[in-house]
């Protein structure tokens, strides 16, 4: 550790972050609900695509005094776009400000600490836009231009699911990924191909290394333009910050002539982020990312030195393994659930994704002169978007994939960790090296293990706006009454799935329906009114 400097700083600085979590408490948003509110803003980041576009405004200011740092701002359906908009802007938006929704139910999605996480303080319904001021940041804005132009030019040659697929592997737009694909690539394990993650840009940055070292220029000429291209793609995409950190230091090294530490650029990257918002310790999307490469790092060095890689698909199996295991308690943890058979999954697609970026971003360049051609690749990435679906779909069928745990408990995910820790201490003492497996065996019992069922009658009424939901637990069983509401759209996927998947709950056992029947008649004689249940 004391080798490596940033390795022992990131450790502090997270020691201190959860320590300022635990001993706080959680933190209410600042920003307070008004209906039409007139404010003066900067537009830093257009979204989405049509009906689905949205943006990112900062230093908002209300009545000269400022409100926040940054707001997300949703158009009304009836709002007309001004088409002369553009990044860096100063706008005049009417609308109803609203604070990020926090969960009201165990298991539901924390609207205030994504949006903490990001930078963003609330959201702002507009009904109203105009611009104040034409000045515009040249770079962001061309680069947004090319990405609506290669969006459009993708849907132009490849189906709408296809397209929004491609769409999110490559500019890391999800307004056109169709709900039902994303929850089929989630179930299957393979849903972070979904996102510019450390495999995309590998993948494009290693590529561009090799294609300009070999045929164009020499190596550290070669080096820099990767350098100020991944740049472009990283603000084109909306930055995937250790990603793209670890490819610059990487190639940096190269110019350098210096040895290239993978624990030093990823604790880099981790300080970099997190300086910035320290609230991303918290989520998901960052555990994940920065848990991979530590199981490829540690795992899989040991399983080098075992030889058990020489065979590369025996590796890729392996490889899979590793980062499994030292992210399943953070998708337990975040989801509640996890696919037994997603390191199959991720076996088998993920050395197809290197022919997919490569078919997908030539054909999205040659469709603005060669659309014959064009259509042949992106028709070719399109089949292969097939197969993934159908891998997906096929493992889903397989009874007992989707296995539901609910959340663990901090004691468990600990244990688990320690016990991994002791796999790779006794995998260098050679009189016990053989069992060290057991250690393995061990922590995943223990995190999968159901220890918080609770006993005796619980009664529990969930938060689904206006409306009413009744869980009743009695022993094995589970009872619900009502559930509808008038005020939340998917009641059932936003609000009851959530809190069945965190308590561990994987069947209801009955559900009870209320209906209102009106009468415009006194009921004859011999009629009869009959209650329903479902």
């Amino acid at each position: 550790m004391l080798k490596r400097p940033l390795c022992l700083a990131v450790c502090i600085y997270i020691a201190f972050l959860v320590g300022m979590r635990w001993v706080s408490e959680k933190d209410v948003p600042d920003l307070q609900a008004q209906n039409t509110v007139t404010i003066l803003c900067q537009l830093d980041e257009i979204r989405g695509m049509g009906e689905k576009k949205n943006f990112v405004v900062s230093s908002v200011v209300a009545d000269g005094k400022k409100v926040c740092n940054k707001l997300r701002v949703f158009p009304d359906d009836s709002l007309k776009w001004d088409q002369t908009m553009e990044i860096g802007n100063i706008l005049e938006l009417t609308g109803d400000l609203q604070p990020p929704e926090p969960a009201g139910n165990p298991g539901q999605f924390d609207e205030v600490s994504y949006y903490e996480s990001q930078g963003i303080s609330g959201k702002l319904y507009c009904r109203k836009l105009s611009v104040k001021d034409h000045k515009k940041y040249l770079i962001p804005q061309t680069l947004y231009k090319i990405r609506q132009s290669l969006c459009t030019q993708i849907e132009s040659i490849l189906p709408a699911q296809t397209a929004g697929v491609l769409w999110a592997m490559l500019l890391a737009e999800k307004s056109g990924l169709d709900d039902t694909v994303k929850e089929l690539y989630t179930k299957g394990g393979i849903g972070h191909i979904l996102a510019i993650s450390g495999l995309h840009i590998s993948l494009i940055g290693a590529g561009l290394f090799f294609f300009f070292r070999k045929y164009i220029m020499p190596m550290r000429a070669a080096a820099v333009l990767v350098i100020f291209l991944l740049l472009l793609y990283g603000q084109l995409t909306g930055f995937s910050a250790r990603a793209v950190t670890m490819m610059i230091l990487m190639l940096t090294a190269r110019i350098l002539g210096e040895r290239y530490d993978t624990l030093n650029a990823l604790a880099c990257a981790a300080l970099l982020e997190l300086f910035s918002h320290p609230e991303a310790l918290f989520q998901a999307s960052f555990l994940l990312s920065y848990g991979t490469i530590l199981g490829i790092i540690f795992f899989i060095r040991e399983w080098n030195d075992q030889n058990i890689t020489e065979h590369k698909l025996r590796g890729l199996f392996v490889s899979n393994l590793g980062m499994m295991l030292l992210t399943l308690p953070v998708v337990l943890y975040f989801y509640y659930e996890f696919n037994l058979f997603s390191f199959v999954a991720n076996t088998i697609v993920l050395p197809c994704m290197s022919l997919v970026m490569a078919l997908g971003i030539g054909g999205s360049l040659l469709s603005y002169a060669f659309t014959f051609l064009a259509g042949y690749m992106l028709g070719a990435a399109h089949y292969i978007l097939l197969y993934f679906q159908w891998i997906c779909e096929w493992i889903q069928k397989i009874p007992g994939a989707m296995y539901v745990t609910g959340q663990p408990s901090m004691v468990q995910i600990l244990t688990y960790y320690g016990g991994l820790i002791l796999f790779l201490i006794f995998a260098r003492v050679k009189r016990i090296k053989r069992f060290r497996y057991c250690f393995i065996m061990f922590s995943v019992l223990i995190l999968l293990w159901p220890f918080k069922q609770e006993k005796g009658l619980i009664i529990t009424c969930l938060d689904v706006g206006q409306g009413d939901c009744t869980m009743i637990q009695c022993e094995d069983h589970t009872f619900m009454i009502d559930g509808g509401s008038t005020s939340v759209s998917q009641t059932g996927k936003k609000r009851i799935s959530p809190w069945l998947k965190f308590k561990g709950i994987k069947k209801i056992d009955n559900i009870i329906a209320k209906f209102l029947i009106s009468l415009k008649k006194v009921p004859a004689k011999g009629d009869s009114l009959y209650s329903s249940t479902w």
